[in-house]
């Protein structure tokens, strides 16, 4: 038998643990059978289990030997004991999934579910690996995070996420749940910036507004869009419309257009305006209108049901 070694701490050595757990490469871990149990009902069965006094002691503690190696089952036990803090826990994605992996094959309900709180707030560079993750381990609620951050994606760039190794949990079904998603959303965040019908229910905010004709008197600034009686939209807004819609259409997120880089192109479109009035006016209101767009597609976007994203039928 080759030699142990013992974990890393916290499961170094402990005066007071009654168990020790042994990975597939001899790493011995000093544990609590009253903390195991409490999290996972694979463990409490295994300690209810007769005692053989034959089977194997180590340092005077009743041995169980794992098929996991060493590390795998430190990522494990650091997310189970409360003695365990942020310092001892990885971050890594990669890792994080381990952790779940294991976490489901045990049976540790609570301990995927706080795997879970911690992934929703952690930053997303592949939201299809997440979702994947998602879909595998049964996490509506990341699931529904991740789809949300898809959003920030342009269908094209989504389909390519799809095909990197992590993402290969993910089936037919879960890929195509979550492009028709993207593009349901897609459908609904442009709708607000072309059809403006719904800035009807927001009457006392138009008719301040310096977006419509009575806030202009040059004839150049004039549309043949009318809103109400004498009010029509102004040449320059309505093409600040066309690129939120153009904005929204390959990524329906109001990320899309409170970007800088959105910004930017509408300032200097509005920058190019020929009238001083409409000029002046665009640059000081259309950040306020802007965020007030945004506000109105997060509405819609939330109105989208994002459930099917976390099924993981094949």
């Amino acid at each position: 038998m080759a030699e142990r070694t013992t974990a890393p701490s916290p499961f170094d050595k402990d005066n007071d643990s009654d168990v020790i757990l042994v990975s597939s490469d001899n790493m011995v871990f000093y544990c609590h059978k009253i903390l195991l149990t409490l999290v996972s009902p694979v463990f409490e069965a295994m300690f209810t289990l007769p005692v053989d006094q034959s089977n194997d002691v180590y340092d005077g503690r009743p041995c169980v030997t794992l098929a996991e190696d060493g590390d795998s089952l430190y990522l494990l036990l650091s997310w189970c004991d409360q003695r365990c803090t942020t310092r001892y826990r990885t971050v890594a994605q990669a890792e994080l999934e381990k952790v779940l992996e294991l976490a489901d094959k045990y049976g540790m309900e609570a301990i995927m579910k706080h795997v879970e709180n911690f992934m929703v707030n952690i930053e997303i560079t592949n939201p299809v690996e997440l979702v994947a993750i998602s879909a595998r381990f049964r996490l509506l609620e990341l699931a529904q995070v991740a789809a949300k951050k898809a959003l920030d994606e342009d269908l094209t760039d989504l389909i390519s996420m799809a095909g990197v190794p992590a993402a290969r949990h993910l089936s037919a079904y879960g890929l195509h749940a979550l492009l028709q998603y993207h593009m349901n959303c897609t459908r609904e965040a442009s709708r607000a910036a072309t059809d403006i019908d719904w800035l009807n229910h927001h009457r006392q905010l138009v008719e301040v507004s310096p977006f419509t004709i009575r806030r202009c008197e040059e004839s150049g600034c004039k549309t043949a869009l009318q809103y109400r009686n004498d009010y029509r939209w102004l040449k320059w807004w309505l093409a600040y419309m066309e690129l939120a819609a153009g904005a929204l259409a390959r990524r329906p997120s109001a990320n899309a257009i409170t970007s800088s880089n959105f910004l930017e192109k509408v300032h200097a479109e509005i920058s190019a305006i020929t009238c001083h009035h409409c000029r002046k006016a665009g640059h000081d209101s259309i950040l306020a209108f802007n965020n007030f767009l945004a506000n109105e597609v997060c509405s819609r976007i939330e109105k989208v049901n994002s459930s099917r994203c976390s099924d993981d039928r094949g």
